[in-house]
């Protein structure tokens, strides 16, 4: 018999380094089924084939803090505190590196 202990599972993150003061490092977790819905949500976006607007960019700041705040730390990331240290280039290299980022924890075999 089989016995699956997710509390004993090892995790892959990816680890990130902030451009802010501190130089924050981030260890981010894989996605929850609702922040991947948002993601594939915003890919049209995240790939420059659709047009930026105003809600769409608050959009992409809202998820990225959401994918942010998965972070093994805990460490709290705002949408307002993003928007001030990571510019929109940043933000789509951001979200191009986790989209690599699940792919290659999709791919894993046990």
């Amino acid at each position: 018999m089989t016995n699956l202990n997710f509390n004993n599972i090892k995790k892959t993150y990816m680890t990130i380094t902030l451009p802010d003061d501190e130089n924050t490092k981030l260890m981010i977790m894989t996605p929850t089924k609702s922040i991947m819905d948002k993601v594939i949500g915003m890919e049209e976006f995240i790939s420059g084939v659709d047009e930026v607007g105003q809600g769409v960019l608050d959009d992409l700041y809202n998820v990225c803090a959401e994918i942010m705040n998965r972070n093994k730390a805990g460490k709290k990331i705002t949408a307002e505190y993003i928007s001030k240290i990571l510019d929109f280039e940043d933000l789509i290299i951001f979200f191009n590196a986790y989209l690599e980022y699940v792919g290659s924890v999709s791919n894993l075999k046990n």
